[in-house]
């Protein structure tokens, strides 16, 4: 195969199986929820909380899914990955019980850490670092399409199907769509070569034990713990708003809006710091919420699903150009393992906080705490442009 052909065909393969990854593991599963919870005699916030413990799981895998990445190929940790959701999607399904389901969730967030954008884009790197940043935007790009392809179609096989069926169609999905793509890939994508000698040392002051990733962990945290809550209750968010049958609808603004905004940026953004996209990445999800709070009608609701698309849409690109623009593509899978860790183990607790703040509190007070998280986070991100100023 021609290596000028290499890596279109590699992100094309990753923008598909990215889609079936998002949409099967994580989009689906807020609209899934009633139905798990009738079918295992649980309530919803029990529910969600079993899905907190997934994104958990994939959080403490991740740190150890980088380092494996870095020393056999991401592709090859994202063909395993493709399996074990296969296989963990099918056990939920097939669960008699709650024990085999938990375990079965467990197998999900394993998968998810696994086959998500973080090993994606350290198979990026390991394809040529040169044109990583770039590929990873075209990337984010096509993966968009994620919530704009399952939260449809989930609603609509829901019409004729139970919730266990639709995970065995998606577990068939990761298995016979992702896992061979995804073993192509093992095949393009090879581990960067140490040479410990050769290898350049890190700036001082910015090693990613320094006080630079520190603030850099709080900031991809706090981001994780917003865009964690709202994403898995956008549609029953709105919902609660009084908007009906038309949240869907509006919803359904926030997968254009995610590729809207990575189209700009891949046009115009080429010469923009990341740190400076990471700014605006959080400014966007914070002035959505705002909007959500000031005008909580149909066009409010759509504003803010418009605006915080396109605040996700940044935030998937900064997670992966920002540390490879701060600390370089050597140890890239551990330093991007260590930052996810950080993510999603707040935006695995955070949907649980939120469905008991939904249930307790109302949705007003829910939404002012994740504008609290939100100005938090976008401190954050402006802490880490003042350290390293000169960042690329």
């Amino acid at each position: 195969m021609p290596t000028a052909v290499t890596p279109l065909i590699v992100l094309i393969s990753l923008g598909i199986t990215q889609i079936i990854g998002f949409g099967t593991l994580y989009y689906a599963f807020s609209l899934l929820a009633p139905c798990m919870a009738a079918s295992l005699g649980w309530s919803l916030p029990q529910v969600f909380a079993a899905f907190s413990g997934a994104l958990i799981v994939m959080g403490l895998a991740s740190p150890a899914a980088g380092r494996l990445a870095d020393r056999v190929g991401a592709g090859l940790v994202l063909a395993i990955g493709s399996v074990l959701a296969a296989g963990s999607l099918a056990l939920c399904a097939l669960a008699p019980g709650p024990f085999l389901y938990l375990a079965g969730m467990a197998g999900v967030g394993l998968a998810a850490a696994a086959v998500l954008y973080n090993m994606a884009f350290v198979a990026l790197v390991q394809l040529g670092d040169e044109h990583a940043r770039s590929r990873i935007t075209y990337l984010t790009l096509m993966a968009g399409f994620a919530s704009t392809v399952f939260w449809p179609v989930t609603k609509a096989l829901l019409e004729t199907q139970d919730w266990r069926s639709i995970y065995i169609a998606y577990a068939a999905l990761n298995l016979f769509v992702c896992a061979p793509l995804h073993l192509f890939l093992a095949r393009q994508t090879r581990p960067k070569p140490m040479t410990e000698p050769e290898a350049p040392k890190p700036k001082a002051g910015r090693a990613p034990t320094g006080p630079l990733f520190v603030v850099l962990f709080a900031a991809v945290a706090l981001e994780g713990a917003v865009m964690g809550a709202v994403l898995v209750h956008m549609v029953p968010l709105i919902e609660a708003l009084g908007l009906g049958a038309a949240a869907a609808l509006v919803a359904a603004l926030f997968g254009p809006a995610q590729v809207g905004v990575r189209i700009i940026n891949m046009t115009f953004g080429a010469r923009l710091p990341q740190t400076w996209l990471a700014i605006i990445a959080a400014g966007f999800p914070l002035a959505g919420l705002m909007v959500l709070l000031g005008f909580p009608g149909f066009v409010g609701a759509a504003a803010f699903a418009v605006l915080f698309g396109m605040g996700t849409g940044l935030i998937s690109i900064v997670t992966g150009t920002l540390p490879l623009a701060l600390f370089g593509a050597d140890g890239y899978g551990s330093v991007l393992g260590r930052l996810a860790s950080a993510r999603l183990v707040a935006g695995a607790v955070s949907p649980f906080l939120l469905s008991v703040a939904l249930g307790g509190l109302g949705v007003r007070p829910a939404l002012w705490g994740a504008v609290v998280l939100g100005a938090a986070a976008l401190a954050c991100f402006w802490i880490v442009r003042r350290m390293a100023p000169d960042s690329p």
